[in-house]
């Protein structure tokens, strides 16, 4: 992926679409008007998880997810919560608990076929003792990406006697559908006061800071006719989100080691944090960057392939920004499902 178009896209990205936000302030009324009230009308919550996290579906407790990052022993990796801009450095690690009323019925979440390269199911799981980040999460109604996806090419293996190529996401998105509102609590020992979901105001100016602080010019920005637009349609819309990005730090991510170091944590501590010692042969990642890392744009487009969490109501396409620290960890993620949690 080519860092300097990434930067350019990030400073106009459209708010209403990957990262829609909950308009806590202002609802409209029976007459269309808008005013002041609770937000009774969102339904949906997205948690957005960039980086290299682990998703575990728990079959035995009703589909409970738990999601974690490992420790990197290399300790090079940064936490970013609330939000993609801001670095949470005060504790050496952070369990969340996400509390909420959804409509969820019993089973197993829709899990995009993005996943398909790595969705395993596990016959035991023992949750690891050792994460850096470390989510509990109620059942969720899908697990899909924001794209683009991560080329990588696995180790041979009995059914893939060259190695399987194929594509991974570098992040999940969880998606909730409400009871009532955006009456949510993130909850952290670690944290002084419960996390609310982000607002689109507070992601309009993360991107306007971003944009700022990387000296992108507003004509370098792709898109940027839609921001307005996309602005007034995300403070109506029904999602609300919450936002956790692992990685690592801008000053490293072009740095000759940075893909060595991603095989390295998806190989070493993510596998082992899923299988521990007994790592299937075909497992473990031996190249990332395989092209083509991104797909087609008539693949984009493509019902087909466009992933859930591009199919749901909004005009515009989604487009996640790749915030420096939070992709710059190109290893991808896991996604699993255990049959009994030890």
């Amino acid at each position: 992926m080519n860092r300097r178009n990434v930067l350019r896209g990030l400073a106009a990205f459209p708010i209403a679409t990957a990262l829609a936000g909950c308009h806590r302030d202002e609802v409209k009324d029976h007459d269309g008007q808008h005013g002041k009230g609770n937000s009774s009308g969102i339904r949906k919550l997205r948690v957005i998880l960039m980086g290299p996290f682990a998703v575990v579906q728990q079959k035995d407790l009703n589909y409970r997810i738990k999601a974690y990052v490992p420790y990197d022993d290399e300790k090079l990796h940064e936490f970013r919560f609330p939000g993609p801009l801001t670095v949470e450095k005060n504790h050496r690690s952070y369990q969340f608990t996400l509390q909420l009323e959804s409509l969820k019925r019993p089973g197993p979440a829709y899990v995009d076929s993005g996943f398909a390269g790595f969705n395993v199911e596990l016959p035991e799981w023992k949750p690891p003792s050792d994460a850096f980040v470390l989510l509990d999460l109620p059942a969720t109604d899908v697990i899909s990406f924001l794209p683009p996806a991560e080329g990588v090419l696995f180790e041979p293996s009995e059914q893939f006697p060259q190695g399987q190529t194929t594509t991974l996401p570098l992040n999940h998105v969880l998606e909730y559908t409400l009871k009532e509102g955006c009456d949510v609590k993130l909850v952290s020992k670690q944290l002084d006061h419960d996390a609310t979901p982000l607002s689109c105001d507070d992601l309009h100016q993360q991107s306007i800071k971003y944009q700022k602080e990387h000296n992108i010019p507003e004509s370098q920005s792709f898109q940027h006719p839609l921001m307005d637009t996309t602005i007034t349609r995300c403070s109506e819309s029904d999602v609300c989100t919450y936002f956790l990005g692992v990685g690592l730090p801008p000053e490293l991510a072009n740095g000759p080691d940075s893909q060595y170091h991603a095989l390295k944590f998806f190989n070493n501590k993510l596998l082992p944090s899923l299988y521990g010692a007994n790592i299937p042969q075909g497992k473990r990642i031996v190249k990332l960057k395989v092209p083509p890392c991104v797909p087609s744009a008539g693949m984009m487009t493509s019902p087909t392939f466009m992933p859930a969490v591009q199919r749901l109501p909004f005009p515009q396409a989604r487009y996640m920004p790749a915030y420096a620290s939070t992709e710059n960890c190109t290893a991808p993620g896991a996604t699993a499902t255990a049959g009994r949690t030890i």
